[in-house]
């Protein structure tokens, strides 16, 4: 494992001061984003490690400038079609 996460750099695991660091290391190579993708461990985990993320990894890197609000249809004036409700 510690191969795969030193090798793989899209290949984050451990602790949230694991994650803390790697994605500090992605900032200082110009990375300015990060998809993640929980999957394969069950419902009940995912969940925790959500909610780990959230708690624990998001507020070191809280700046109100990098969220991306998601911009609907409806704030510009235009209803949703019914398949994207």
């Amino acid at each position: 494992m510690p191969y795969l996460v030193d090798a793989l750099p899209w290949f984050l695991v451990g602790a949230p001061d694991d994650i803390i660091k790697r994605i500090r290391e992605f900032e200082a190579m110009g990375i300015n984003e990060v998809i993640l993708r929980m999957d394969g461990h069950g419902h009940h985990k995912i969940m925790e490690s959500i909610e780990m993320f959230g708690k624990y990894v998001l507020p070191e890197f809280q700046n109100p400038g990098n969220i991306v609000r998601n911009r609907g249809y409806e704030e510009y004036g235009v209803e949703s079609p019914p398949y994207m409700l």
